[in-house]
């Protein structure tokens, strides 16, 4: 069933080749099934998406030609598709053109695509520029507009050498960002949630600081590392924040960055109320989110990096323990209690134990990926 205008304008449009660029929640992936069910697109359709969505697809498109980016490598695609689905497709949108940059998945997924004219290609993303704009190129080259990447390199870079490089390096124009939205509009159907609804419930952000650690200066570690260590100096104790938020939640989201803050947490937590993880580590993906969905009462840990293509609208509060440092991560993880099926006020809690925690945030606020390597103690 068709819910929304954009969806019925969408289908009924020339979309043979297409990109879905709409909010996070608020319906690509059941457009994507109908698209699916257009013409003879079902005969044999190929599935590429993060492995947290795969059991979902395979149920959504009825193949068990379903991919993932752990996956494509080690595995033979089917010849001669009718379709190809690319959900999240920012996840496989590193840059074709940039050899130093691009990705051996990136690269099987371009000559899979080239070699199979006859199938038509969907992309769905909420977040189709990750760091550059080189990202928005490959997905435009995916769905058949092979924009020349030298024009491309010379509207959106330029050519400079910064004292700290041995050697001139393209780097992106200011305001790039905006410019990507005008190509994005241009090419892609967008849906906005605000557009969709008469009134949306509304989203709260509270930071919470707390009390900040003696850091310790190592002369011998590089930026980076000594970034790292200074972060993880500043989640000591968070959970004790965590249990005082939860008091007023009875379901509440974690998202964690460090594998290790994820372990240390769930030995805490777990002594409190059920509670759920979802990381790399993760094996029965599908079952994992369904059992913290079902659970009245819970934890719910997510590694901040795994953020995308599931939702868990049964929560309604979700704390950023401690943040990754991009962007699309970011703006992906808070789509997952917000789903436009099940609209509510949602809550935000950030975390902040110290001066890292409070970069990152502020980073990734203005819309930029944070460097560690750029850190200055």
């Amino acid at each position: 069933m068709i819910n929304y205008e954009w969806q019925e304008k969408f289908l009924q449009s020339d979309n043979d080749y297409a990109m879905l660029c709409c909010e996070a929640g608020t319906g690509k992936s059941h457009t994507a099934g109908v698209w699916l069910g257009q013409g003879i697109r079902r005969n044999g359709p190929v599935v590429f998406c993060p492995k947290q969505i795969v059991s979902d697809w395979k149920l959504r498109a009825d193949t068990d030609s379903v991919f993932t980016p752990q996956t494509i490598l080690k595995l033979d695609l089917p010849p001669n598709p009718t379709a190809i689905i690319i959900d999240e497709a920012d996840a496989f949108a590193s840059p074709l053109f940039v050899p130093k940059k691009r990705s051996k998945c990136a690269e099987k997924l371009y000559n899979y695509i080239k070699a199979n004219p006859q199938a038509h290609v969907l992309l769905l993303t909420a977040t189709p520029v990750r760091s550059t704009p080189w990202n928005l190129h490959t997905l435009l080259v995916y769905m058949g507009q092979y924009i020349d990447f030298k024009k491309w390199r010379d509207e959106y870079f330029f050519l400079d050498k910064p004292a700290y490089m041995p050697r001139p390096a393209y780097f992106p124009v200011k305001g790039w960002q905006k410019m990507m939205q005008i190509v994005i509009d241009k090419h892609a159907t967008v849906a906005l949630m605000k557009d969709m609804v008469d009134e949306l419930p509304p989203e709260t952000y509270e930071i919470i600081k707390l009390k900040s650690p003696k850091y310790e200066k190592n002369e011998e570690w590089e930026a980076a590392k000594q970034f790292v260590e200074d972060h993880l100096l500043e989640q000591t104790g968070k959970n004790k924040e965590i249990t005082k938020i939860s008091k007023g939640y009875r379901k509440v989201v974690c998202v964690v960055h460090y594998r290790q803050q994820i372990d240390e947490l769930y030995k805490k937590l777990s002594k409190e109320r059920e509670t759920f993880v979802l990381d790399g580590r993760t094996k029965d993906v599908d079952r994992t989110i369904k059992d913290a969905e079902n659970s009245s009462e819970c934890y719910f840990i997510i590694q901040s990096s795994v953020g995308a293509g599931f939702e868990v609208p049964s929560f309604s509060c979700m704390i950023f323990v401690s943040q990754s440092y991009s962007v699309r991560n970011y703006v992906q993880m808070k789509a997952r209690i917000r789903r436009i099926n099940a609209l509510k006020p949602v809550i935000y809690y950030s975390l902040q134990g110290g001066k890292c925690d409070t970069m990152v945030y502020e980073s990734i606020e203005l819309g930029k990926d944070f460097v560690p390597s750029e850190y200055r103690p």
